[in-house]
């Protein structure tokens, strides 16, 4: 009896019966319950805070995507612990699941390695939860997903550039001052074409607009830094704040795989 209090019951959402299998029998092994929905629509109908303790939630997914299933699963109350899985390349919805409630995220790999570390995700969320419920709940959801969203912002391993649709930076963090080879308060105010390779300007510019057309795009280009050293970077730009016109530079060094490729 003790080991059914004990067992964790889990709804995963994803689309790919591949993954949901690998999941279902990972996590089964672990001592998880689990149930499955293979659409946002499912899963949203399925969901039960008395039948579930965690949600695990694809962010690609037929009929509501995962930002839309926790902005839809918000209305009915107060959110459950929710972990976000997203692709490799899709950081900027990591922080942007975490503002709208996510309790973590963890990124999707080709070789699964991601299903080693969901186990401890998903006690470390359900402990997180445990803490928080006594306290009111709005305002811990609130300076939860800023705390987290700085936290991402200053511990990323990718340099991370806020500039605005002139291409002004206005925020960067400790990876970028080291990328770039400048101080934080020597980057704010300068503009981003500023780093580049003169012949890399206008190329930046059409990628600029595409961003601000679309809301995000993924390009590479190269930073010339001062001491005419070339970086190879790839940009994975989003639109942040449309009123504000925010966008966030998501800045990868790729030198290495260009000269690999070489």
């Amino acid at each position: 009896n003790m080991n059914k209090i004990e067992q964790t019951r889990i709804l995963y959402v994803e689309d790919d019966r591949g993954y949901a299998r690998l999941f279902k029998k990972k996590m089964e092994r672990n001592g998880y319950l689990v149930d499955v929905a293979y659409d946002g629509e499912e899963g949203l109908s399925i969901w039960d805070p008395t039948k579930y303790d965690v949600l695990v939630l694809d962010y690609k997914l037929p009929v509501y995507n995962g930002i839309d299933f926790i902005k839809h699963l918000s209305k009915r109350g107060s959110l459950p612990p929710i972990i976000m899985v997203t692709g490799m390349a899709d950081a900027t919805i990591a922080v942007e699941a975490m503002k709208v409630g996510a309790s973590d995220y963890i990124m999707k790999d080709t070789n699964v390695s991601y299903l080693e570390l969901m186990p401890s995700v998903i006690d470390q969320v359900l402990h997180h939860h445990q803490l928080l419920e006594g306290k009111k709940k709005a305002e811990k959801a609130l300076r939860a997903s800023e705390e987290r969203y700085r936290s991402l912002f200053e511990h990323s391993n990718d340099a991370i550039i806020i500039h605005n649709f002139e291409g002004k930076v206005i925020d960067v963090n400790q990876r970028a001052c080291e990328m770039i080879e400048k101080t934080r308060d020597g980057l704010l105010g300068m503009n981003i074409q500023d780093f580049l390779p003169p012949d890399k300007s206008g190329e930046f510019g059409e990628r600029l607009e595409e961003t601000k057309r679309n809301g995000n795009s993924l390009f590479e280009t190269q930073f010339r830094l001062d001491d005419a050293t070339i970086v190879d970077v790839e940009i994975s730009s989003r639109v942040t704040d449309s009123e504000k016109g925010m966008i966030q530079a998501i800045t990868r060094d790729i030198t290495v795989r260009k000269w690999m490729e070489k």
